[in-house]
Protein backbone atom coordinates (compact mmCIF):
# COMPACT_ATOMS: atom_id res chain seq x y z
CA UNK A 1 0.00 0.00 0.00
CA UNK A 2 1.51 3.14 -0.91
CA UNK A 3 0.53 7.03 0.51
CA UNK A 4 -1.75 9.12 -1.54
CA UNK A 5 0.18 12.15 -2.53
CA UNK A 6 -1.17 15.23 -3.71
CA UNK A 7 1.03 16.16 -6.66
CA UNK A 8 0.20 18.92 -7.98
CA UNK A 9 -1.49 21.27 -5.65
CA UNK A 10 -4.25 22.32 -8.13
CA UNK A 11 -5.18 18.63 -8.98
CA UNK A 12 -3.74 17.89 -11.97
CA UNK A 13 -1.70 14.53 -11.86
CA UNK A 14 2.34 15.10 -11.70
CA UNK A 15 3.45 15.34 -15.33
CA UNK A 16 7.75 14.78 -15.71
CA UNK A 17 9.62 16.97 -17.80
CA UNK A 18 12.90 16.81 -18.62
CA UNK A 19 15.34 19.52 -16.90
CA UNK A 20 18.29 19.95 -19.18
CA UNK A 21 21.42 18.75 -17.55
CA UNK A 22 23.57 22.45 -17.67
CA UNK A 23 20.24 24.29 -16.22
CA UNK A 24 20.29 21.95 -13.52
CA UNK A 25 23.88 22.21 -12.75
CA UNK A 26 23.77 26.08 -12.59
CA UNK A 27 20.59 25.94 -10.51
CA UNK A 28 22.51 23.91 -7.66
CA UNK A 29 23.94 27.16 -6.93
CA UNK A 30 21.61 29.58 -5.83
CA UNK A 31 19.55 27.01 -4.12
CA UNK A 32 22.92 26.28 -2.17
CA UNK A 33 23.22 29.95 -1.23
CA UNK A 34 19.43 30.45 -0.39
CA UNK A 35 19.44 27.16 1.55
CA UNK A 36 21.95 28.15 3.55
CA UNK A 37 21.38 31.76 4.16
CA UNK A 38 17.97 30.68 5.62
CA UNK A 39 18.92 27.68 7.75
CA UNK A 40 22.38 29.60 9.58
CA UNK A 41 19.88 32.97 9.95
CA UNK A 42 17.42 30.64 11.70
CA UNK A 43 19.81 28.99 14.01
CA UNK A 44 21.58 32.51 14.71
CA UNK A 45 18.01 33.77 15.71
CA UNK A 46 17.41 30.64 17.67
CA UNK A 47 21.09 31.14 19.66
CA UNK A 48 19.55 35.13 19.89
CA UNK A 49 16.34 34.59 21.19
CA UNK A 50 17.46 31.08 23.68
CA UNK A 51 17.49 33.17 26.82
CA UNK A 52 14.14 34.58 26.45
CA UNK A 53 13.02 31.23 25.42
CA UNK A 54 14.08 29.44 28.92
CA UNK A 55 12.92 32.63 30.61
CA UNK A 56 9.27 32.24 29.31
CA UNK A 57 8.79 28.28 29.35
CA UNK A 58 9.97 28.78 32.82
CA UNK A 59 6.85 30.63 33.96
CA UNK A 60 3.75 28.34 34.39
CA UNK A 61 0.68 27.10 32.11
CA UNK A 62 -2.75 27.29 32.92
CA UNK A 63 -4.15 23.30 32.73
CA UNK A 64 -5.81 22.36 29.58
CA UNK A 65 -9.60 21.74 29.42
CA UNK A 66 -12.33 20.70 27.10
CA UNK A 67 -14.31 22.38 25.63
CA UNK A 68 -17.42 23.61 28.28
CA UNK A 69 -19.93 22.62 25.66
CA UNK A 70 -20.38 20.18 22.28
CA UNK A 71 -21.86 23.45 20.53
CA UNK A 72 -20.42 24.43 17.47
CA UNK A 73 -19.96 27.52 14.92
CA UNK A 74 -19.62 26.59 11.57
CA UNK A 75 -18.09 29.24 9.43
CA UNK A 76 -18.08 28.88 5.69
CA UNK A 77 -15.73 31.39 3.83
CA UNK A 78 -16.98 31.94 -0.07
CA UNK A 79 -15.74 33.96 -2.82
CA UNK A 80 -17.58 33.92 -6.24
CA UNK A 81 -18.77 30.01 -5.42
CA UNK A 82 -22.30 31.10 -5.24
CA UNK A 83 -22.65 27.23 -7.21
CA UNK A 84 -20.97 25.74 -4.39
CA UNK A 85 -22.82 27.21 -2.05
CA UNK A 86 -26.09 26.11 -3.53
CA UNK A 87 -24.74 22.37 -2.67
CA UNK A 88 -23.25 23.02 0.61
CA UNK A 89 -25.79 24.93 2.30
CA UNK A 90 -28.49 22.55 2.37
CA UNK A 91 -26.49 19.67 3.46
CA UNK A 92 -25.00 21.96 5.78
CA UNK A 93 -28.53 22.70 6.94
CA UNK A 94 -29.16 18.62 6.94
CA UNK A 95 -26.23 17.89 9.44
CA UNK A 96 -27.21 20.69 11.71
CA UNK A 97 -30.61 18.97 12.26
CA UNK A 98 -29.03 15.76 12.79
CA UNK A 99 -26.41 17.12 15.33
CA UNK A 100 -27.78 17.86 19.02
CA UNK A 101 -26.51 21.16 20.37
CA UNK A 102 -27.13 24.82 19.76
CA UNK A 103 -25.17 25.03 16.89
CA UNK A 104 -25.05 28.19 14.37
CA UNK A 105 -23.81 28.45 10.63
CA UNK A 106 -21.95 31.75 9.33
CA UNK A 107 -21.00 32.47 5.79
CA UNK A 108 -17.85 34.49 5.57
CA UNK A 109 -18.46 36.40 1.90
CA UNK A 110 -14.89 37.17 0.81
CA UNK A 111 -15.72 40.27 -1.61
CA UNK A 112 -17.71 37.82 -3.76
CA UNK A 113 -19.00 40.02 -7.05
CA UNK A 114 -21.11 37.13 -8.96
CA UNK A 115 -24.25 37.13 -6.02
CA UNK A 116 -23.22 34.69 -3.16
CA UNK A 117 -24.37 36.99 -0.84
CA UNK A 118 -28.04 37.71 -1.89
CA UNK A 119 -28.16 33.80 -2.52
CA UNK A 120 -27.50 33.54 0.82
CA UNK A 121 -29.99 36.36 2.26
CA UNK A 122 -32.82 34.96 -0.05
CA UNK A 123 -32.33 31.06 -0.09
CA UNK A 124 -30.74 30.42 3.40
CA UNK A 125 -31.67 32.70 6.18
CA UNK A 126 -30.90 30.60 8.66
CA UNK A 127 -26.79 30.86 8.17
CA UNK A 128 -25.63 34.25 9.42
CA UNK A 129 -23.76 36.62 6.69
CA UNK A 130 -20.99 38.34 6.98
CA UNK A 131 -19.93 40.31 4.40
CA UNK A 132 -16.60 41.80 3.38
CA UNK A 133 -15.58 44.65 1.39
CA UNK A 134 -12.75 42.73 -0.50
CA UNK A 135 -11.31 39.23 -0.40
CA UNK A 136 -8.89 38.84 2.33
CA UNK A 137 -7.83 35.53 1.46
CA UNK A 138 -8.19 32.18 3.35
CA UNK A 139 -6.76 33.45 6.56
CA UNK A 140 -8.23 36.66 7.12
CA UNK A 141 -11.53 35.92 5.42
CA UNK A 142 -11.59 32.72 8.54
CA UNK A 143 -10.49 35.23 10.95
CA UNK A 144 -13.60 37.61 10.29
CA UNK A 145 -16.02 34.64 10.54
CA UNK A 146 -14.75 33.32 13.97
CA UNK A 147 -14.80 36.94 15.13
CA UNK A 148 -18.60 36.74 15.29
CA UNK A 149 -18.43 32.96 16.17
CA UNK A 150 -20.02 32.43 19.62
CA UNK A 151 -20.21 28.59 20.35
CA UNK A 152 -17.22 26.69 21.77
CA UNK A 153 -16.13 24.68 18.75
CA UNK A 154 -15.00 26.30 15.63
CA UNK A 155 -15.99 23.76 12.50
CA UNK A 156 -14.26 25.29 9.30
CA UNK A 157 -15.51 24.65 5.89
CA UNK A 158 -14.63 25.24 2.44
CA UNK A 159 -17.33 26.40 -0.14
CA UNK A 160 -16.67 23.09 -2.23
CA UNK A 161 -17.88 20.82 0.09
CA UNK A 162 -20.99 18.60 0.32
CA UNK A 163 -21.52 17.26 4.07
CA UNK A 164 -23.11 13.91 4.73
CA UNK A 165 -26.05 14.29 7.35
CA UNK A 166 -23.40 12.40 10.26
CA UNK A 167 -20.80 14.66 9.53
CA UNK A 168 -21.18 17.29 12.71
CA UNK A 169 -22.83 14.73 15.16
CA UNK A 170 -19.59 12.28 14.40
CA UNK A 171 -16.74 15.21 14.49
CA UNK A 172 -17.86 16.85 17.88
CA UNK A 173 -18.60 13.71 19.67
CA UNK A 174 -14.77 13.40 20.11
CA UNK A 175 -14.10 16.54 22.01
CA UNK A 176 -14.01 15.10 25.32
CA UNK A 177 -10.45 15.55 26.12
CA UNK A 178 -8.62 18.24 27.62
CA UNK A 179 -5.47 17.77 25.42
CA UNK A 180 -7.71 17.45 22.19
CA UNK A 181 -7.24 20.37 19.68
CA UNK A 182 -8.99 19.40 16.69
CA UNK A 183 -10.98 16.98 14.89
CA UNK A 184 -10.60 16.37 11.10
CA UNK A 185 -13.56 14.46 9.05
CA UNK A 186 -13.14 11.64 5.77
CA UNK A 187 -12.35 13.66 2.47
CA UNK A 188 -13.93 12.10 -0.40
CA UNK A 189 -13.78 13.27 -3.73
CA UNK A 190 -17.23 14.67 -5.70
CA UNK A 191 -15.99 12.48 -8.68
CA UNK A 192 -15.58 8.39 -7.76
CA UNK A 193 -13.29 7.83 -10.76
CA UNK A 194 -10.96 10.38 -9.58
CA UNK A 195 -7.91 9.50 -7.89
CA UNK A 196 -7.98 10.05 -4.57
CA UNK A 197 -5.78 12.44 -3.61
CA UNK A 198 -7.43 13.53 -0.44
CA UNK A 199 -8.68 11.11 2.57
CA UNK A 200 -8.57 13.25 5.81
CA UNK A 201 -6.30 10.51 7.08
CA UNK A 202 -3.18 12.83 7.43
CA UNK A 203 1.19 12.15 7.72
CA UNK A 204 4.35 13.65 7.33
CA UNK A 205 7.77 12.11 7.27
CA UNK A 206 11.25 13.38 7.06
CA UNK A 207 13.16 12.70 3.65
CA UNK A 208 16.04 14.30 3.25
CA UNK A 209 15.97 16.75 5.25
CA UNK A 210 12.54 17.53 3.99
CA UNK A 211 8.96 16.82 5.57
CA UNK A 212 6.62 15.24 2.99
CA UNK A 213 3.17 15.42 4.60
CA UNK A 214 0.72 12.87 2.32
CA UNK A 215 -2.99 11.81 3.08
CA UNK A 216 -2.91 7.87 3.52
CA UNK A 217 -4.90 5.37 2.20
CA UNK A 218 -8.24 4.65 3.92
CA UNK A 219 -7.80 0.65 5.93
CA UNK A 220 -11.29 -1.21 5.33
CA UNK A 221 -11.89 -1.22 9.21
CA UNK A 222 -9.78 1.89 11.02
CA UNK A 223 -8.13 1.65 14.85
CA UNK A 224 -10.18 3.91 17.08
CA UNK A 225 -8.10 6.92 18.10
CA UNK A 226 -6.25 7.80 14.68
CA UNK A 227 -3.88 10.78 15.35
CA UNK A 228 -3.84 13.10 11.98
CA UNK A 229 -0.45 14.93 11.30
CA UNK A 230 -2.91 18.15 10.54
CA UNK A 231 -6.46 19.29 10.39
CA UNK A 232 -7.44 20.24 7.07
CA UNK A 233 -8.83 23.88 7.34
CA UNK A 234 -11.59 23.46 5.04
CA UNK A 235 -12.89 20.27 6.60
CA UNK A 236 -12.35 20.24 10.34
CA UNK A 237 -13.45 20.77 13.99
CA UNK A 238 -11.26 22.83 16.48
CA UNK A 239 -11.47 23.81 20.08
CA UNK A 240 -12.12 27.66 20.11
CA UNK A 241 -10.29 28.49 23.12
CA UNK A 242 -6.72 26.54 21.65
CA UNK A 243 -7.50 27.75 18.57
CA UNK A 244 -7.36 31.71 19.69
CA UNK A 245 -4.47 30.54 21.87
CA UNK A 246 -2.17 29.78 19.33
CA UNK A 247 -3.54 33.04 17.28
CA UNK A 248 -5.24 30.97 14.59
CA UNK A 249 -4.46 30.89 11.01
CA UNK A 250 -0.93 33.04 10.41
CA UNK A 251 -1.44 36.25 7.36
CA UNK A 252 2.54 35.18 6.85
CA UNK A 253 0.88 32.31 4.76
CA UNK A 254 -1.03 34.91 2.26
CA UNK A 255 -3.33 34.38 0.09
CA UNK A 256 -3.52 30.72 1.16
CA UNK A 257 -2.34 26.84 1.86
CA UNK A 258 0.04 25.70 4.44
CA UNK A 259 -1.60 27.62 7.12
CA UNK A 260 -3.51 24.84 8.16
CA UNK A 261 -0.70 22.41 8.69
CA UNK A 262 1.67 25.48 10.36
CA UNK A 263 -1.47 25.23 13.05
CA UNK A 264 -1.41 22.00 13.81
CA UNK A 265 1.86 21.63 13.82
CA UNK A 266 2.00 24.03 16.40
CA UNK A 267 -0.76 22.18 18.12
CA UNK A 268 0.79 19.30 18.97
CA UNK A 269 4.20 21.51 19.86
CA UNK A 270 2.08 22.74 22.15
CA UNK A 271 1.28 19.13 23.79
CA UNK A 272 -2.16 18.79 22.19
CA UNK A 273 -3.13 16.38 19.94
CA UNK A 274 -5.07 16.00 16.87
CA UNK A 275 -7.86 12.92 15.27
CA UNK A 276 -8.88 11.66 12.53
CA UNK A 277 -12.59 10.62 12.33
CA UNK A 278 -13.73 8.51 9.44
CA UNK A 279 -17.06 8.38 10.69
CA UNK A 280 -17.59 12.03 9.46
CA UNK A 281 -17.66 12.65 5.48
CA UNK A 282 -17.10 15.47 3.26
CA UNK A 283 -17.25 15.27 -0.25
CA UNK A 284 -15.08 17.52 -1.71
CA UNK A 285 -14.04 19.17 -5.01
CA UNK A 286 -10.67 19.18 -5.41
CA UNK A 287 -9.26 22.97 -4.88
CA UNK A 288 -12.60 23.99 -6.97
CA UNK A 289 -12.05 27.57 -6.07
CA UNK A 290 -8.02 28.52 -6.10
CA UNK A 291 -6.88 26.76 -8.86
CA UNK A 292 -10.11 28.24 -11.26
CA UNK A 293 -9.28 31.53 -10.06
CA UNK A 294 -5.21 32.08 -9.41
CA UNK A 295 -4.29 29.13 -12.29
CA UNK A 296 -2.01 26.18 -12.06
CA UNK A 297 1.16 27.94 -12.13
CA UNK A 298 0.19 30.27 -9.64
CA UNK A 299 -0.90 28.03 -6.76
CA UNK A 300 1.66 25.51 -7.36
CA UNK A 301 4.17 28.55 -6.21
CA UNK A 302 2.57 29.96 -3.40
CA UNK A 303 2.17 26.47 -2.10
CA UNK A 304 6.01 25.60 -2.53
CA UNK A 305 7.12 29.05 -1.19
CA UNK A 306 4.49 28.57 1.94
CA UNK A 307 6.16 24.95 2.62
CA UNK A 308 9.81 26.76 2.90
CA UNK A 309 8.07 29.26 4.96
CA UNK A 310 6.53 26.40 7.17
CA UNK A 311 9.68 24.96 7.67
CA UNK A 312 11.63 27.78 8.66
CA UNK A 313 8.99 29.07 11.38
CA UNK A 314 7.84 25.72 12.92
CA UNK A 315 11.63 23.06 12.31
CA UNK A 316 13.72 23.86 15.75
CA UNK A 317 15.72 20.81 15.64
CA UNK A 318 19.11 21.99 14.37
CA UNK A 319 20.09 19.10 12.87
CA UNK A 320 17.36 18.61 10.58
CA UNK A 321 17.57 22.41 9.71
CA UNK A 322 20.85 21.81 8.71
CA UNK A 323 19.92 18.52 7.10
CA UNK A 324 17.13 20.61 4.59
CA UNK A 325 19.83 23.05 3.77
CA UNK A 326 22.16 20.23 2.43
CA UNK A 327 19.84 18.47 0.61
CA UNK A 328 17.27 21.62 -0.05
CA UNK A 329 19.27 21.48 -3.96
CA UNK A 330 19.02 17.80 -4.71
CA UNK A 331 14.88 18.23 -3.63
CA UNK A 332 13.98 21.51 -5.50
CA UNK A 333 15.41 19.68 -8.99
CA UNK A 334 13.28 16.78 -7.96
CA UNK A 335 10.55 18.50 -7.82
CA UNK A 336 11.63 21.11 -10.91
CA UNK A 337 11.69 17.71 -13.33
CA UNK A 338 7.39 18.54 -12.54
CA UNK A 339 7.06 21.99 -11.83
CA UNK A 340 10.10 24.05 -13.56
CA UNK A 341 13.79 25.04 -11.98
CA UNK A 342 12.65 28.76 -12.33
CA UNK A 343 8.98 28.09 -10.40
CA UNK A 344 11.08 26.75 -7.43
CA UNK A 345 13.85 28.98 -7.49
CA UNK A 346 10.85 32.12 -7.46
CA UNK A 347 9.56 30.32 -4.87
CA UNK A 348 12.70 29.92 -2.49
CA UNK A 349 13.16 33.38 -3.14
CA UNK A 350 10.00 34.80 -2.45
CA UNK A 351 9.91 32.64 1.21
CA UNK A 352 13.72 34.02 1.58
CA UNK A 353 11.66 37.93 1.18
CA UNK A 354 8.93 36.48 4.52
CA UNK A 355 11.80 35.31 6.64
CA UNK A 356 12.06 38.16 9.62
CA UNK A 357 7.96 37.46 10.38
CA UNK A 358 8.68 33.79 10.45
CA UNK A 359 11.33 34.12 12.56
CA UNK A 360 9.42 36.42 15.28
CA UNK A 361 6.33 33.66 15.05
CA UNK A 362 9.25 30.80 15.69
CA UNK A 363 10.45 32.35 18.81
CA UNK A 364 6.58 32.30 20.24
CA UNK A 365 6.33 29.26 19.14
CA UNK A 366 9.58 27.60 20.93
CA UNK A 367 8.56 29.53 24.25
CA UNK A 368 5.16 27.25 24.21
CA UNK A 369 6.92 24.55 23.12
CA UNK A 370 5.99 21.21 25.41
CA UNK A 371 7.11 18.62 22.36
CA UNK A 372 10.16 18.16 20.01
CA UNK A 373 10.16 17.69 16.53
CA UNK A 374 10.71 14.38 17.08
CA UNK A 375 8.48 13.69 19.18
CA UNK A 376 5.65 15.35 16.98
CA UNK A 377 6.74 12.87 14.09
CA UNK A 378 6.18 10.04 16.33
CA UNK A 379 2.73 10.79 18.13
CA UNK A 380 1.17 12.28 15.00
CA UNK A 381 2.35 9.76 12.43
CA UNK A 382 1.94 6.30 14.46
CA UNK A 383 -1.59 4.99 15.32
CA UNK A 384 0.52 2.71 17.89
CA UNK A 385 2.62 5.22 19.73
CA UNK A 386 -0.75 7.62 19.86
CA UNK A 387 -2.48 4.91 21.84
CA UNK A 388 0.35 3.54 23.83
CA UNK A 389 1.06 7.93 24.82
CA UNK A 390 -2.55 7.68 26.16
CA UNK A 391 -1.99 4.98 28.25
CA UNK A 392 -4.53 2.24 26.76
CA UNK A 393 -2.58 -0.91 26.65
CA UNK A 394 -4.41 -3.20 24.21
CA UNK A 395 -6.70 -6.70 25.65
CA UNK A 396 -7.41 -10.06 24.87
CA UNK A 397 -5.08 -11.70 22.26
CA UNK A 398 -1.19 -10.84 21.06
CA UNK A 399 -1.85 -8.30 18.33
CA UNK A 400 1.75 -9.25 16.22
CA UNK A 401 2.04 -6.93 12.84
CA UNK A 402 4.33 -8.96 10.68
CA UNK A 403 6.38 -7.03 7.90
CA UNK A 404 8.49 -9.68 5.59
CA UNK A 405 10.11 -10.13 2.57
CA UNK A 406 10.95 -13.80 2.76
CA UNK A 407 8.93 -16.85 4.47
CA UNK A 408 5.17 -17.59 5.11
CA UNK A 409 4.09 -16.67 9.09
CA UNK A 410 3.41 -19.20 11.45
CA UNK A 411 0.81 -19.36 13.74
CA UNK A 412 0.09 -19.53 17.43
CA UNK A 413 -2.81 -19.83 19.71
CA UNK A 414 -3.26 -16.34 21.36
CA UNK A 415 -1.96 -14.37 18.32
CA UNK A 416 -3.74 -12.07 16.08
CA UNK A 417 -1.13 -11.54 13.26
CA UNK A 418 -1.62 -9.01 10.45
CA UNK A 419 0.78 -9.91 7.60
CA UNK A 420 2.09 -7.13 4.88
CA UNK A 421 4.36 -8.48 2.25
CA UNK A 422 6.93 -5.65 0.83
CA UNK A 423 6.78 -5.49 -2.95
CA UNK A 424 10.11 -6.53 -4.51
CA UNK A 425 12.93 -4.54 -5.09
CA UNK A 426 13.33 -3.04 -8.70
CA UNK A 427 16.58 -2.69 -10.57
CA UNK A 428 18.99 -0.49 -8.39
CA UNK A 429 19.91 1.20 -12.18
CA UNK A 430 16.71 2.61 -12.81
CA UNK A 431 17.43 5.35 -9.37
CA UNK A 432 21.19 5.65 -9.81
CA UNK A 433 20.74 8.12 -6.94
CA UNK A 434 18.85 6.42 -4.24
CA UNK A 435 21.80 5.59 -2.28
CA UNK A 436 22.89 9.05 -1.85
CA UNK A 437 25.72 8.59 -0.21
CA UNK A 438 26.34 4.99 -1.63
CA UNK A 439 26.24 3.37 1.80
CA UNK A 440 23.81 0.93 1.13
CA UNK A 441 25.13 -2.57 0.09
CA UNK A 442 24.75 -3.89 -3.20
CA UNK A 443 22.65 -7.24 -1.80
CA UNK A 444 19.98 -4.35 -0.69
CA UNK A 445 19.72 -2.00 -2.69
CA UNK A 446 16.91 -3.17 -5.29
CA UNK A 447 14.58 -2.95 -3.13
CA UNK A 448 15.82 -0.14 -0.76
CA UNK A 449 15.64 1.80 -4.18
CA UNK A 450 11.62 1.08 -4.64
CA UNK A 451 9.31 3.53 -3.44
CA UNK A 452 6.31 1.44 -3.37
CA UNK A 453 8.71 -1.16 -0.76
CA UNK A 454 9.57 1.75 1.13
CA UNK A 455 5.94 3.59 1.34
CA UNK A 456 4.72 -0.18 2.47
CA UNK A 457 6.02 -0.62 5.36
CA UNK A 458 6.11 3.73 6.03
CA UNK A 459 2.06 3.50 5.73
CA UNK A 460 1.57 -0.11 7.71
CA UNK A 461 3.98 1.30 10.66
CA UNK A 462 1.60 4.56 10.57
CA UNK A 463 -1.88 3.34 10.04
CA UNK A 464 -1.66 -0.24 12.02
CA UNK A 465 -2.10 -0.56 16.25
CA UNK A 466 -0.30 -3.43 16.83
CA UNK A 467 1.59 -4.96 20.40
CA UNK A 468 4.74 -6.18 18.88
CA UNK A 469 6.03 -5.92 15.68
CA UNK A 470 8.02 -8.53 14.17
CA UNK A 471 10.23 -8.10 11.31
CA UNK A 472 11.20 -10.59 8.80
CA UNK A 473 14.55 -10.29 7.04
CA UNK A 474 17.20 -7.44 6.87
CA UNK A 475 15.73 -6.08 3.80
CA UNK A 476 12.53 -5.30 6.10
CA UNK A 477 14.15 -4.29 9.08
CA UNK A 478 15.81 -1.50 6.85
CA UNK A 479 12.87 -0.35 5.07
CA UNK A 480 11.81 -0.05 8.91
CA UNK A 481 14.49 1.59 10.19
CA UNK A 482 14.09 5.24 9.55
CA UNK A 483 9.89 4.44 10.75
CA UNK A 484 11.12 3.03 14.26
CA UNK A 485 13.01 6.03 16.26
CA UNK A 486 15.44 4.34 18.88
CA UNK A 487 13.43 1.60 20.59
CA UNK A 488 10.34 3.23 21.76
CA UNK A 489 8.51 0.28 18.89
CA UNK A 490 8.51 -3.10 20.77
CA UNK A 491 9.81 -4.95 17.78
CA UNK A 492 11.25 -7.71 16.74
CA UNK A 493 13.54 -8.81 13.89
CA UNK A 494 13.95 -12.41 12.53
CA UNK A 495 17.24 -12.86 10.81
CA UNK A 496 17.23 -15.90 8.10
CA UNK A 497 20.04 -14.90 6.40
CA UNK A 498 22.98 -12.21 5.75
CA UNK A 499 25.65 -11.49 3.17
CA UNK A 500 28.85 -12.78 2.66
CA UNK A 501 31.20 -10.34 0.45
CA UNK A 502 34.65 -10.92 0.14
CA UNK A 503 35.82 -7.92 -1.26
CA UNK A 504 36.97 -5.87 1.98
CA UNK A 505 35.28 -2.24 0.94
CA UNK A 506 31.69 -4.48 0.17
CA UNK A 507 32.17 -6.08 3.52
CA UNK A 508 33.04 -3.38 5.33
CA UNK A 509 30.09 -1.62 3.87
CA UNK A 510 27.64 -4.52 5.09
CA UNK A 511 28.84 -4.32 8.47
CA UNK A 512 28.14 -0.54 8.85
CA UNK A 513 24.93 -1.17 7.33
CA UNK A 514 23.97 -3.95 9.52
CA UNK A 515 24.61 -2.19 12.88
CA UNK A 516 22.47 0.59 12.07
CA UNK A 517 19.69 -1.54 11.15
CA UNK A 518 19.77 -3.44 13.70
CA UNK A 519 20.41 -0.32 16.82
CA UNK A 520 16.45 -0.10 17.07
CA UNK A 521 15.21 -4.01 17.82
CA UNK A 522 14.55 -5.42 21.43
CA UNK A 523 15.11 -8.65 20.10
CA UNK A 524 17.11 -10.43 17.52
CA UNK A 525 16.55 -14.02 16.60
CA UNK A 526 18.00 -16.33 14.27
CA UNK A 527 16.92 -19.72 13.41
CA UNK A 528 20.31 -20.77 11.99
CA UNK A 529 23.30 -21.42 13.82
CA UNK A 530 25.49 -19.63 11.06
CA UNK A 531 23.51 -16.46 11.08
CA UNK A 532 23.70 -16.10 14.99
CA UNK A 533 27.39 -16.43 14.95
CA UNK A 534 27.47 -13.59 12.24
CA UNK A 535 26.02 -11.57 14.41
CA UNK A 536 27.69 -12.30 17.43
CA UNK A 537 30.92 -11.36 15.62
CA UNK A 538 29.76 -8.05 14.42
CA UNK A 539 28.76 -7.05 17.83
CA UNK A 540 28.74 -8.77 21.17
CA UNK A 541 26.29 -5.61 22.38
CA UNK A 542 23.53 -6.97 20.30
CA UNK A 543 20.63 -7.76 21.55
CA UNK A 544 20.31 -11.96 20.30
CA UNK A 545 17.88 -14.33 22.02
CA UNK A 546 19.58 -16.93 23.54
CA UNK A 547 23.00 -18.58 23.18
CA UNK A 548 24.74 -19.13 19.86
CA UNK A 549 24.11 -22.80 20.72
CA UNK A 550 20.33 -22.23 20.05
CA UNK A 551 18.78 -22.84 16.76
CA UNK A 552 15.13 -22.81 14.95
CA UNK A 553 13.47 -20.82 18.15
CA UNK A 554 9.51 -21.04 18.15
CA UNK A 555 9.17 -17.17 18.00
CA UNK A 556 5.48 -17.01 19.23
CA UNK A 557 6.35 -18.84 22.53
CA UNK A 558 9.08 -15.83 23.01
CA UNK A 559 6.81 -12.65 22.27
CA UNK A 560 4.91 -12.30 26.13
CA UNK A 561 8.65 -12.03 27.18
CA UNK A 562 9.52 -8.94 24.81
CA UNK A 563 6.28 -7.16 25.60
CA UNK A 564 6.99 -7.51 29.55
CA UNK A 565 10.20 -5.66 29.29
CA UNK A 566 10.22 -1.47 30.04
CA UNK A 567 10.75 0.22 26.69
CA UNK A 568 13.91 1.49 25.77
CA UNK A 569 14.65 4.83 24.87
Amino acid sequence: MSGIRGGDPAGEPARARRVPTAAALLAVVPFSIAGWIGAAATLFVDLLATPWVLWRRSRPRPPDRPPRTRDASLVVLNWNGRAFLERLLPSLEEALRAAPGNHEAIVVDNGSTDGSADLVRERFPWARLVPLPENRFFGRGITAGIEVASRDILVLLNNDMVLERDFLRALLARFDAPDLFAVTAQIRLEDPRAPRVETGKTRAFRRRGDLEWIHSPLLAEEPPLVPAFWAGGGSSAFDREKFLALGGFDPLFDPFYVEDVSLSYAAWKRGWRILFEPGSVVRHVHRGTSAAVFGRTAVERIDRRNRHLFFWMQVTDARWVLANALFLPWNALKRARRTGVGLELSALLAALARLPRAWRRRIRLRAEARRDDREILGLANSVHRHRRHLGREGGGDLRVLLLTTEGEPRGAPGIRMEVVPIPGGRSPESDPVSDFFGLVPRAYRARLADPAARDCVRDALADRDFDLLHVRGIEAAALARPFLGEGDVRALLEVRSLPASQAFLERAREENFLLDVLRPFRRIVCPGRGEAQALRRLSRRLPLWGDEGETNLPLPSHYRAVLEEAPRG
